[in-house]
């Protein structure tokens, strides 16, 4: 497997079908796994991941696991995995259809250990839409130090894809803002 996209969710009924849709809709249709763990939801969350892991049996896997927060529903998705190469989207969220296609091309032209995309926010009660761009100059290899010191929004975690093996090393903890507690160290 080429890539393994992992999906943690929790009480998302209301965007786990636009999430999981996009994925599905991928132009990366081979090589890529999507892995969505159902975090002990008490909504209608369970039975959608189930209805698309039936509707996609080589696409898609759905996992139960006893609500213990993002971070260790993430850790166990990365434990399912396959991927040379790991990406996460959260539940709410959805992503172009050439995103993952895009980012791997780019990991394995340059060996990356590491890929970051631009993020787009939407907000839905203000019914408005930001832009953040990762770097100020644009796309191609760059200096870690630069992209710490000046990259947007650069502890995200589900605007990148990471080599398998920085996960042997990093892993996410059961906390709010999982991701900033680990990519910045990860970046360095």
């Amino acid at each position: 497997m080429k890539l393994s996209i992992i999906v943690a969710a929790y009480n998302e009924e209301q965007y786990i079908r636009k999430c999981l849709d996009s994925l599905i809709k991928q132009s990366m249709s081979t090589g890529l796994e999507i892995i969505v763990v159902d975090d002990g939801s008490t909504d209608d969350t369970a039975k959608i991941c189930d209805a698309y892991a039936k509707k996609y049996p080589g696409r898609l896997k759905a996992f139960h696991e006893a609500n213990a927060g993002q971070g260790p529903a993430r850790n166990f998705g990365i434990s399912k995995s396959t991927g040379d190469y790991i990406g996460f989207v959260d539940a709410d969220d959805w992503v172009s259809n050439n995103m993952f296609e895009e980012m791997y091309q780019t990991a394995v032209k340059n060996n990356s250990d590491m890929v970051v995309c631009d993020v787009n926010k939407i907000y839905d009660w203000e019914n408005r839409q930001t832009s953040f761009h990762s770097l100020p100059k644009g796309s191609g290899s760059i200096d870690i130090k630069e992209y710490i010191e000046h990259g947007l929004d650069n502890a995200y975690s589900c605007n990148k894809i990471y080599k398998r093996k920085l996960w042997h090393e990093f892993h996410y903890q059961g906390m709010v803002y999982e991701d900033l507690d680990i990519i910045l160290d990860m970046l360095s």
